[in-house]
């Protein structure tokens, strides 16, 4: 949605603010604190449409395609800054001093977790706020991201450390983990060839082997779609 008020838009660090989607044209991006704090903006404007149509049964989940690694490199507003002091303990001021220059070469690690967790908070929220309304209409709905299945491969999961998914895994019923992508010529006959489809098994075993690593119990595993 256009027009969000300057307290809940997404604050890059050079100040300007980031696009809802990959250009310029579709609106503001959302603060993630506004939405894990449930601000006002969230709780009035971005919610109701949804919930709306959780109760006239128009859609069985909420699927999204999830990837803010393309266009978000976390939101520099005074919102997130104070979440930031909060998440890290360190003295106000300090972050306060480099802000928001200076923060990912001061505590860069440390800003990293925090983008994560800010990240899972978000997602989690969604999961809390979808699966409550579907109760109330005896609906089983949730929050269904279509995430990179590369995050969840430990060969490459440390090329999306802002994006972590450890830091909703455990609190989804669902996550759709797509990829890689398998092509085939339509305008010639198919030609089934069984070493086209094995990257596609490879990146399935991986991605339990991830989840075994992270989760003891096979049962409280997120059910996969792909």
């Amino acid at each position: 949605k256009k027009g969000k008020p300057a307290n809940v838009v997404f604050r890059r660090v050079d100040g300007s603010i980031e696009p809802a989607m990959y250009a310029a044209g579709c609106g503001e991006a959302i603060c993630p604190t506004e939405v894990y704090r449930r601000g006002e903006y969230y709780r009035t404007v971005v919610l109701p449409p949804l919930l709306a149509d959780i109760a006239a049964d128009k859609f069985d989940m909420l699927n999204n395609n999830w990837e803010p690694q393309q266009c978000l490199r976390g939101c520099f507003c005074n919102r997130c800054r104070d979440e930031f002091i909060a998440y890290s303990k360190l003295p106000p001021d300090q972050v306060k001093a480099a802000w928001p220059g200076g923060i990912q070469e001061k505590w860069r690690d440390l800003w990293i977790k925090f983008r994560a967790w800010q990240m899972g908070r978000l997602i989690t929220t969604i999961e809390e706020d979808v699966c409550g309304e579907g109760r109330k209409h005896g609906k089983d709905f949730h929050f269904l991201p279509a995430i990179t299945s590369q995050a969840m491969r430990d060969s490459e999961t440390a090329r999306f450390p802002t994006y972590n998914p450890e830091e909703y895994i455990k609190t989804l019923p669902w996550i759709c983990p797509w990829g890689p992508y398998v092509f085939r010529d339509m305008n010639s006959p198919y030609v089934y060839n069984n070493a086209s489809y094995l990257p596609v098994f490879l990146c399935a075993r991986d991605v339990q082997a991830y989840l075994a690593e992270r989760i003891s119990d096979p049962a409280k595993f997120p059910k996969l779609i792909a």
